[in-house]
C-alpha cells in the first residue's frame, strides 16, 4: 500500500508497527484470527481482499537526515503517508469516488481527486467493483468483473436469517413501525422468491403488528415456512429487501461420469416444471462426490426464462423404526420427530406427506440442511404386501370358494384364497360376476366387474387364517401396448420415461420394482430403471400394470408388471435391444463377494462398441467369444448367449453369422456397402461397428491364433493380447485396415428393426485370428 518506507516508522517495533496502522486502515475487518495465531485460508482471502479495497500512499518527507563523517545517521522530524490520488477513470473501478474516497487537502497528487486503490494500482481498471447489485436470488450486494469475465455477485449480510416460519409480527418488531411506514414513500420493498422478483409485493403480506401468519403470499415460492431460508436485509436508508430460498431433491441416475465430467440426474421435487437434468463438472466442483442413487439438495434460481441450479450438496438420508407419524406433518423414527418442510410436495412431483408408513416397519427419510423433511424414500417403504392379480379362479362344485392368481412384488406366482376384495373402497361380491370356463378352472371375467371395472392389477392384501382380502390399489394403472405397423418399446431400459411417449405413463427410478413374466410364464424381477431389460413388442398386445409410489397420485411407479404370458417368442423381445451385443475377449479378474461367499468374474469385453468390464456370477463365459440376449440381473451381474447359437448368413434372420477363411475371403467395402467373404451388407450412418484383432503369441484351440499367425502385419501393438478398433457409419477402416489380406476369423451382425426386408445392419462385429497376403494377380 506505500506505508513503512523509514525506519522511523518502525520505531516501536514491526509487530506493533503494523498491526497498528492495518487497523487503523480497516485492513482486519472480519479477519477474526488473534496476533499470533495462524490465519485459515478464508481469513486470509479476507486479508487480500480488504487490502485490494484500501488506499495506497506515498510518504510526504519532512524529516531531517543527517549523517555524520563517522557514518553515524541522525534522523528528526516526522514522515507523513497521504493519499495517492487520481482523476484518471481507474481510480474509480473500486471505489466510486463518493466524498469518502477522496483525498485530503494535503494530498500529495491531484488535490481533492478520488483515492486510488491497491485494486485499481495493480489493475488499472481491469478489476471493477461494483455496488447496490442482486445476485442470482436477488439478495443485494456486490458484483466483481475482471475484463470481460463476471467473478460473481456476494451477498451483504442480512439483518436477519430464518430457516421455518417466521411470522409478520415477527418482521414487524424486527424493522421496526417507522421503517415498515416508510416502505409505502420514502424507501423501497423487494420480495424474492428463488430469485424471482414478486410483482407488486405489498408490505401488508410481510409487516403486521402482533401478527402470527408466516410472513409472504401463501402457495408461492416467497412465504416463510419450514426449511426455507428466509433472509432480511436492510440498508442505512431504510431500504428493505426479503429474500426466500428454497431447497429441493434429486437423485443421481448414476455414477458420476468421470470421462464426461457429467453426473445424470431424476428430479424428485422442483419449483415450477423445472428439470434438474445432467449436472456438468464446470459448474459443480463436488459432483464426484455422487455416487448412484444419492440424493441431492439443490437451490434453483429464476434467470428470466427457467430455473438454473445454484448449488447442491449430498442429502442426509436417516433410517430408523416408525414409532409413530402423522400423515401431513411429521413422522417419527426411533423416537425422534422430523416435521415435514414445506415445500415436501411441491407441484404433485411426489407425494411424500401422504405416505402411510406401517408403524413397527423401517423408513428413511431425506432431510434438508435444516433437519426438515424434504423426501421419503420408496426403497425404505414396505411394498412386500402387495400383489397383482392376473386372473380370478372359481372353485369347481356347488361353493363360492375364490381364489387370486397372483404374483407378489418379490416375483413369487401363486394361487391364495379369497376372503374379501374391495375394488376403489367397496367390497366386490364375485358371485355376481360373469364366469369364464378353461380347461378344468372355472375364471371370473376380470374384464368387468359387475361396478364396469376391471379386477386384474396390484392389490395390498392381509392375511387371516391363509386368506387373502384384497384391497385395489388406488393408484392403479394399465396400459396395453398393441402391436400395429411396427414394433413397439413397451419398455426403454434406463429412461426415466420407461414407457416412451405413452400419455400420462409414470416415470421410473432406481427403486422402480418390474416384474417381467416371459412367454413360457418364467418370472424375472429387476430393480431400477437401469437394470430393466428393453421389452420390444413385435405383434399382437402385452398388457403393462403399474402402481405408483406410496400408492398415491405422484407419477414415479413403484411396481410395474408386464404380462407376456399369452404371446410367443417371435411376438415379443424380452432380452434387451437387439443391439445389445458382447464380444467376450479375456477374463480380467475374480474375487469372492464376501456377502454370500459366491465367487465373481470380472471380464474384459465389447459391449455395445465400448471396451469395458463386466461382472458375471461364477465362469460364465468363453474368452474371444460373440454372445447375444446380453443382460444384467436385479444385482446387476451379466448374463448372456453364445452368438453362434443364432448362427446364419440369411438375410432374413436378425442376427447374422458366417465364418471367414484367409483361403480366399476377404473384407471390402464401396460407397456404403460392405463384403465379407461373398455377403454384401449396407451400412448405414447409424451402423456401429466393431474391429478385433487377436494377438499372435496367444494359444488354445479354436479361441486364438496360432503362433504362426501372419497378424502382426496390421497389429499397432505388436506384442497385445487383442486390439479394438471402432467406429460408426463408415466401414472404411476395415478395408483400409485389412487391405491386401485373406483373412480367417468372424463376423457378426445384427440387422435394423425390419430386418425381413433388409440388409442394413445395426451393429457389425468383425473379429480376426489370421491373416494371409493376396498374391499377386499374374
Amino acid at each position: 500500500l506505500g506505508y513503512f518506507q523509514y525506519q522511523s516508522d518502525f520505531a516501536s517495533g514491526w509487530e506493533l508497527a503494523t498491526i497498528s496502522q492495518g487497523s487503523k486502515i480497516d485492513l482486519f475487518v472480519d479477519v477474526e484470527a488473534g496476533v499470533y495465531d495462524a490465519m485459515t485460508r478464508n481469513e486470509v482471502a479476507q486479508l487480500v481482499l480488504n487490502t485490494l479495497e484500501s488506499g495506497t500512499v506515498e510518504p510526504d518527507d519532512d524529516s531531517i537526515n543527517i549523517t555524520s563523517p563517522d557514518g553515524t545517521t541522525i534522523q528528526a522530524g516526522k514522515v507523513n503517508y497521504l493519499y495517492v490520488t487520481s482523476r484518471e477513470s481507474y481510480s474509480t473501478a473500486i471505489r466510486d469516488g463518493n466524498v469518502d474516497d477522496y483525498g485530503n487537502a494535503s494530498s500529495v497528487n491531484n488535490l481533492s481527486a478520488p483515492i486510488v486503490d491497491l485494486g485499481e494500482k495493480l489493475y488499472r481498471g481491469d478489476l471493477q467493483r461494483t455496488e447496490d447489485t442482486i445476485d442470482e436470488f436477488g439478495r443485494p450486494g456486490t458484483s466483481w468483473r475482471y475484463k470481460t469475465n463476471d467473478i460473481g455477485t456476494y451477498a451483504d449480510d442480512p439483518i436477519a436469517v430464518y430457516t421455518a416460519k417466521v411470522s409478520k409480527g415477527e418482521l414487524y418488531s424486527l424493522i421496526g413501525r417507522t421503517n415498515v411506514n416508510n416502505l409505502d414513500s420514502k424507501a423501497s420493498f423487494g420480495v424474492y422468491g428463488n430469485g424471482q422478483a414478486v410483482s407488486g409485493a405489498a408490505p401488508s403480506d410481510y409487516f403486521a403488528s402482533n401478527s402470527s401468519a408466516a410472513a409472504g403470499v401463501s402457495n408461492t415460492d416467497a412465504v416463510a415456512g419450514k426449511g426455507v431460508r428466509t433472509e432480511v436485509y436492510m440498508d442505512n436508508d431504510g431500504n428493505v429487501s426479503i429474500v426466500y430460498i428454497n431447497t429441493y431433491v434429486a437423485q443421481a441416475n448414476g455414477d458420476y461420469d468421470e470421462a464426461t465430467g457429467t453426473l445424470d440426474t431424476i428430479t424428485l421435487t422442483n419449483p415450477g416444471s423445472f428439470d434438474v437434468g445432467t449436472l456438468d463438472i464446470e459448474d459443480f466442483d463436488n459432483l464426484a462426490d455422487f455416487a448412484d442413487e444419492d440424493y441431492i439438495l439443490y437451490t434453483a434460481s429464476w434467470n428470466g426464462s427457467d430455473y438454473s441450479v445454484e448449488s447442491i450438496a449430498k442429502a442426509e438420508v436417516i433410517t430408523g423404526e416408525v414409532t409413530a407419524y402423522s400423515q401431513t406433518e411429521s413422522v417419527t423414527l426411533d423416537n425422534n420427530k422430523y416435521d415435514y418442510a414445506l415445500h415436501i410436495d411441491d407441484n404433485g412431483t411426489n407425494s411424500s406427506k401422504a405416505t402411510q408408513y406401517t408403524v413397527g416397519a423401517s423408513a428413511s427419510i431425506v432431510v434438508d440442511p435444516y433437519g426438515y423433511v424434504l423426501y421419503v424414500d420408496d426403497a425404505s417403504l414396505d411394498v412386500g404386501n402387495y400383489l397383482y392379480v392376473s386372473g380370478i379362479i372359481k372353485a369347481t362344485g356347488f361353493g363360492d370358494d375364490y381364489s387370486a392368481r397372483a404374483y407378489f412384488s418379490d416375483g413369487t406366482r401363486q394361487n391364495v384364497s379369497i376372503d374379501k376384495l374391495y375394488v376403489s373402497g367397496t367390497e366386490t361380491d364375485l358371485s355376481t360376476v360373469k364366469v369364464n370356463v378353461s380347461g378344468s378352472d372355472v375364471y371370473i371375467d376380470t374384464t368387468l366387474n359387475a361396478a364396469g371395472r376391471s379386477l386384474n392389477g396390484w392389490y395390498s392384501y392381509s392375511v387371516s387364517d391363509g386368506e387373502y382380502t384384497l384391497r385395489s390399489a388406488a393408484s392403479n394403472k394399465n396400459v396395453t401396448q398393441t402391436h400395429s405397423s411396427s414394433n413397439i418399446d413397451v419398455i426403454t431400459s434406463g429412461q426415466v420415461r420407461f414407457m416412451g411417449s405413452i400419455t400420462n405413463a409414470p416415470r421410473g427410478d432406481g427403486n422402480t420394482i418390474f416384474l417381467i413374466v416371459d412367454t413360457d410364464g418364467t418370472v424375472n424381477v429387476y430393480t431400477g430403471i437401469k437394470n430393466v431389460p428393453d421389452v420390444v413388442l413385435k405383434s399382437g398386445s402385452v398388457p403393462v400394470y403399474y402402481m405408483c409410489s406410496k400408492d398415491t397420485s405422484t407419477n414415479y411407479a413403484s411396481l410395474v408388471i408386464v404380462d407376456a404370458s399369452d404371446l410367443s417368442d417371435s411376438d415379443i423381445d424380452i432380452d434387451g435391444a437387439t443391439t445389445s451385443v458382447m464380444y467376450v475377449m479375456n477374463l480380467n479378474t475374480t474375487y469372492v463377494d464376501k456377502a454370500n461367499g459366491e465367487t465373481i468374474y470380472t471380464w474384459n469385453v465389447v459391449l455395445d462398441g465400448e471396451v469395458t468390464t463386466v461382472d458375471t456370477k461364477g465362469d460364465a463365459f468363453n474368452t474371444f467369444t460373440m454372445y447375444y440376449k446380453v443382460e444384467q440381473d436385479s444385482e446387476g451381474y451379466y448374463k448372456a448367449e453364445p452368438f453362434q447359437a443364432m448362427a446364419s448368413a440369411d438375410p432374413n434372420d436378425e442376427y447374422v453369422y458366417n465364418s471367414l477363411n484367409k483361403s480366399g475371403d476377404e473384407v471390402t467395402w464401396s460407397n456404403g456397402s460392405l463384403s465379407l467373404g461373398g455377403y454384401t451388407y449396407t451400412v448405414s450412418d447409424d451402423t456401429q461397428v466393431v474391429l478385433v484383432l487377436k494377438g499372435s503369441y496367444q494359444s488354445g484351440s479354436n479361441k486364438t491364433c496360432t503362433q504362426d499367425s501372419d497378424i502382426d502385419a496390421i497389429l499397432r501393438d505388436k506384442d497385445a493380447k487383442y486390439e479394438i478398433r471402432t467406429g460408426t457409419g463408415d466401414a472404411r477402416f476395415l478395408e483400409n485396415a485389412l487391405r491386401g489380406y485373406y483373412v480367417t476369423g468372424g463376423f457378426y451382425g445384427v440387422l435394423t428393426d425390419d430386418y425381413t426386408d433388409t440388409d442394413e445392419l445395426d451393429v457389425l462385429y468383425v473379429v480376426v485370428d489370421d491373416i494371409a497376403a493376396i498374391p499377386p494377380t499374374p
